[in-house]
């Protein structure tokens, strides 16, 4: 069966720097995960990358006929500034959604898009359900259940994350989630000053803006965990303290009141 093309979503894929033989299979699952999905692709595939990625390889992983490259040359980029820079300068579809490098979406995860943005057209995030993931592919846990049962287990509108219950959730990612790319921009986009709960940060300022975050009961997801090079393992082999990762929580509950990226210094005393 033809599979029908979704014009209002982009699928973004950040990558920093040249990728080893493991990031490189984990790319090929990623992309491999996109051409899986059921009934629907999204419309465009975007790789941002920086001036050492190899792309002539990443072009051969993957027979999607929908991908294009977008180079970032800054010295200085990260995560965030990698979809920022996509959302505001490359991206025109009415929805983004992040895949991380090693990570996969579901066999229905576009089929699930579909229908859950027409039927909640007023929402600027939906946020599925996520399976957290071992190097191997293996399920280690659910990622989000805090959001999840807090969004149906309420008053008010179902599946709704209103301000006041995001500022009672643990963490968030939103890598998977799907994202209105305008309302993401005027938001202020990803602040790569807040280490750790970036993503956190934006949903409790998107929330303070009174933007519809929906969370869906259906698993669209697949997070790897703990990849070698990746954000999270980097800070793990740092030795990160439990109370710098409390910092940046408590960090993203202040900071999200300002619209704009401020520099925030890591600071033990200021641990509340």
């Amino acid at each position: 069966m033809e599979k029908q093309i979704l014009n209002n979503l982009t699928v973004v894929v950040p990558i920093k720097g040249k990728l080893n033989e493991p990031d490189t299979n984990f790319l090929k699952l990623a992309l491999t995960s996109i051409e899986s999905n059921k009934g629907y692709q999204p419309s465009k595939v975007l790789i941002v990358h920086t001036t050492d990625t190899d792309i002539e390889t990443i072009k051969t992983l993957s027979t999607l006929t929908n991908v294009s490259f977008y180079l970032n040359d800054s010295v200085d980029t990260d995560f965030c500034s990698q979809i920022n820079l996509a959302t505001k300068n490359k991206i025109d579809t009415e929805y983004f959604s992040i895949l991380e490098l090693d990570d996969e979406y579901s066999a229905i995860a576009f089929d699930v898009f579909n229908e859950y943005s027409t039927f909640y057209k007023t929402a600027s995030v939906l946020v599925p359900a996520i399976f957290d993931i071992d190097m191997q592919g293996n399920f280690l846990k659910f990622n989000g259940v805090d959001t999840l049962s807090r969004g149906f287990v309420q008053e008010g509108d179902l599946g709704v994350i209103t301000h006041e219950l995001s500022k009672n959730l643990t963490s968030q990612i939103l890598s998977g989630a799907f994202i209105k790319t305008t309302d993401f921009n005027d938001c202020g986009g990803l602040k790569k000053n807040i280490k750790i709960s970036f993503m956190y940060e934006f949903l409790l300022r998107a929330t303070h803006q009174d933007l519809n975050v929906v969370v869906l009961p259906k698993l669209c997801y697949l997070h790897r965990n703990l990849r070698e090079g990746s954000y999270l393992k980097t800070l793990n082999d740092s030795n990160i303290t439990k109370e710098e990762v409390l910092f940046w929580y408590e960090s993203a509950k202040k900071e999200y009141y300002y619209p704009k990226d401020r520099v925030v210094e890591y600071k033990i005393a200021e641990v509340v």
